[in-house]
This record gives C-alpha cells, structure tokens and sequence, in this order.
C-alpha cells in the first residue's frame, strides 16, 4: 500500500471540527506526522443568507473575498448550507474567496489531502486553485469548469489536461491526495480516480501548499454562479512555517 492509498484509508476517521489543529493517530507511514485537520469549511453554522465572514479557518471562512464578488451563504441547491459565489459587479477580472490554513501554515512534506462539493448553477467558467500562504505564484494544482461543460485539471507540470465532460447543474466531488516528499499527486472526482502519482511541477524552493482558492473565471455572464460546500484539508505535517497572515 502506497502513502496515500494509506492516508485515504485513515483521512475518513479523523472528525471535523472548526479551529485550530488537531492530531490523531495513523497508520500513513509517515514517522512523527499524526494527522492535522488544517481547514474545515462546511457552512453549517454560518448565517443563513448572509455574505461569509472573513474570519479564517478558525471559523470555517475565507481570509479574502474579491471585491467583484458576493459570498453568500445559502441553502438550496446543494444538501444543507453552502456558499453561492456570483457576481456583484460587472465581471472584469477572475474573482475568487481565499480559503487559507490555520495557523497560516504551508504544508512542505508528507500526505496532504484536498476535498470539496462544487455546484454550477449555470453553464459558464469557474476555476479551483492550489496555492501557497496569500500568494498565488505556484500552481500546485486545480481545476478550470467551462462550457461547454469540460473539466481541465491544471498544475504546473505543463499543459493542462482535459478530463472529460462534467455536468452543469449538479454538484461534483474533487479531491486531491499529494504526497509532497514525492512532489505528486492523485485526483478523483466524485470518487472515481482520473489520474495518480502525476508530478505537480512546482520547483522544490521551500514553499508548500497555503491555500485554496475558488471562483468565477474572467469575462463570464452576469449569471455566473458557483455553490461550494464541504471544503476539508487534512495533513500528516512533518515540516510547516506560519506566515502570520491567517486570521482567527
């Protein structure tokens, strides 16, 4: 059994919980790096239709909200309380909410685990990325959504892939497994593997995985509206640093 098949195994057991870091045993292989639960965003206990606090993965909110955007929290088209990003401008530019670790820390080693529910509402362009602590220079991963319905997974390992035809309308389950001593990664949506042990690409520097961050690509219709629920990170961290950045 690899790393990550192993901390798959071990990621359904650790329960959620809304701040801080916390450790419990595995079996990952990885010697002195108990699992962490470094964000938990699941929106059940935010206000409902409300814009979403900015508060921080201790509350289970994003750090950053673009101004173009709303961030709302509703309860309709996904199961229970999610948040509907859509535009409260004239879009101009990629627009996204920031979602970072807590503590402000970047995973550099070890299993890291990414899951979330994504939910387009209309036909249009949305994007998931993969990034360090508040900069987005390094694209350790993440998916464009387009029309006419195409899921491309991007990272930096060069030219993106396109995945296969994807719904509108409903909602899909991502996840990503890295195992960042080997610098790759498995990707799944909704459960089925698209692809394993692919090399992210960003250059070995120190930097690790920060932050998530999700919204609606430039350009797109007025309309354009993404629901996203169930955000998680989970981590078996050998090696972080904090940036001082995250809120509470």
């Amino acid at each position: 059994m690899t790393p990550v098949d192993s901390f798959r195994r071990m990621h359904g057991l650790v329960p959620r919980v809304l701040a801080g870091l916390l450790a419990v045993g595995t079996g990952s292989g990885h010697a002195g790096s108990p699992p962490s639960l470094l964000l938990d965003v699941d929106l059940e206990g935010q206000p409902l239709d409300q814009p979403i606090g900015t508060g921080g993965a201790g509350l289970g909110q994003p750090i950053l909200v673009s101004p173009l955007l709303n961030a709302i929290v509703r309860n309709g088209a996904m199961s229970g309380h999610h948040l509907d990003l859509t535009w409260n401008a004239a879009p101009s530019s990629a627009s996204t909410a920031r979602f970072g670790f807590a503590g402000g820390v970047e995973a550099a080693s070890d299993l890291l685990s990414i899951t979330l529910d994504l939910h387009a509402h209309v036909a249009s362009s949305y994007f998931v990325g993969i990034r360090e602590s508040m900069t987005s220079a390094r694209s350790f991963g993440g998916v464009v959504l387009a029309q006419p319905g195409i899921l491309q997974l991007t990272d930096a390992s060069g030219v993106p892939m396109f995945v296969h035809n994807v719904p509108f309308g409903q909602t899909l389950h991502l996840r990503w497994d890295y195992d960042l001593d080997a610098r790759t990664y498995d990707f799944s949506l909704d459960g089925a593997p698209v692809v394993r042990g692919r090399p992210h690409g960003v250059p070995d520097d120190g930097r690790g995985i920060g932050a998530v961050i999700i919204g609606l690509d430039w350009n797109t219709p007025a309309n354009t509206a993404l629901g996203v629920d169930n955000l998680r990170v989970v981590a078996a961290v050998d090696r972080v640093y904090a940036n001082g950045f995250e809120g509470p």
